[in-house]
């Protein structure tokens, strides 16, 4: 019998689409608000392992998450993006948070800042 293939993990633009077009809603509303919550989970004291969070990033879809599927593409991009993260925030001036931006380029913090909250 042949193993299923892992599906290839997707970009942040393509996370973002995701996010935005998965039903039913996440409990995660963007990059930038999953950046925030994962930069909280990194910098936090205790370490948890991405079971003990993933439900709160994509709610129900983790029930749909099976080897090659686009849920668990989905999970392991979130999953890469926590590992580059804390690696980020090993090194001084290396980090910087994911935050959204008007058309006309003004800074949106608050979806970042309800993650790391």
């Amino acid at each position: 019998m042949k193993r299923p293939k892992r599906a290839k993990p997707l970009s942040l633009e393509q996370l973002e689409v995701w996010f935005d077009k998965a039903e039913p809603e996440p409990p995660c509303n963007g990059v930038s608000m999953l950046n925030g919550f994962l930069t909280g989970l990194a910098a936090g004291p205790v370490f948890l392992l991405p079971n003990d969070w993933m439900f709160h990033v994509i709610g129900e879809h983790e029930k749909r998450a099976f080897i090659g599927t686009r849920t668990q593409a989905v999970i392991d991009t979130i999953v890469d993006h926590y590992n580059l993260v804390a690696h980020q925030l090993t090194t001084p001036g290396r980090y910087a948070p994911v935050l959204m931006r008007t058309d006309e380029d003004d800074v949106l913090a608050g979806h970042w800042a309800d993650g790391f909250l």
